[in-house]
């Protein structure tokens, strides 16, 4: 091999943290794309009524269920995509699919 296209343990070593650096900023910026976040915040009141914003905390509305088999996405007033914020006939703005509220109804089938 010709010396000058020999790669150094230096050389190496930058590229290789320079591509896990590249590999990871890639990854978070194709969840944050695709909603697959776990930190998705589906909690903004802005632009919905006085009435709707207590309709809303009246029926206890978390973005995170407590309970795993009650979550908005399996709740037959949900609409919406289970990896991102949807909505609901019930409960106005928008709604988690990981949430929950004390209306919670099975899907029907």
């Amino acid at each position: 091999m010709d010396d000058g296209h020999k790669i150094t343990r230096r050389d190496m070593l930058g590229r290789s943290l320079l591509l896990g650096a590249v590999a990871t900023v890639g990854t978070n910026l194709f969840l944050s794309a695709c909603g697959g976040s776990a930190a998705l915040d589906c909690s903004a009141t802005a632009g919905l009524s006085a009435e709707d914003i207590a309709t809303r905390t009246g029926n206890q509305y978390a973005d995170a269920s407590t309970d795993p088999a009650k979550k908005c996405s399996g709740c037959n007033f949900f609409t919406g995509a289970a990896a991102a914020c949807g909505s609901c006939t019930v409960v106005k703005g928008t709604i988690n699919p990981g949430g929950s509220c004390r209306l919670w109804v099975a899907k029907q089938a």
